[in-house]
């Protein structure tokens, strides 16, 4: 370590020498290798993915329910558009426009299962959202 002023640095060495003689680490900041800030910053992007996924889904549950429209299943959940036209990924979306997007009554919740069942009922059979519910 570089100090130009003399006395500062007297200090930090005397500090250092004390440090040393009674057991304590000499180093005043801890040495991260890249690895370990690469895996630090991860750790962190996950932990606040999950959670944004913990509310979108909070989110979904409050506005369209936590159970399958057709079966009342609660495993694997999707949100299915009535239309069946194509939409905005719900995962890309901010909390807000998701909410939006939600709320205009378009969207639906279905299992797997059924979500399958119901495009292929709209793309075979060219049955719309109204006559599936029906049955």
């Amino acid at each position: 370590m570089v100090l130009k002023d003399i006395e500062a640095r007297k200090e930090y060495q005397s500090q250092w020498y004390l440090r040393k003689k009674s057991g304590l680490p000499t180093r005043t900041t801890k040495i991260i290798s890249k690895k370990e800030k690469i895996k630090m910053t991860k750790k962190r992007v996950k932990k606040a993915s999950i959670t944004l996924r913990i509310k979108k889904k909070r989110i979904m549950d409050e506005i369209l329910g936590n159970n399958c429209k057709l079966c009342q299943s609660k495993r694997s959940m999707k949100c299915h558009r009535k239309n069946g036209s194509k939409h905005k990924d719900l995962s890309c979306m901010s909390l807000e426009d998701l909410r939006n997007e939600l709320e205009t009554g378009d969207y639906v919740r279905l299992c797997s299962r059924c979500h399958g069942c119901v495009h292929w009922c709209m793309n075979i059979l060219s049955m719309d959202w109204d006559d599936i519910n029906k049955n």
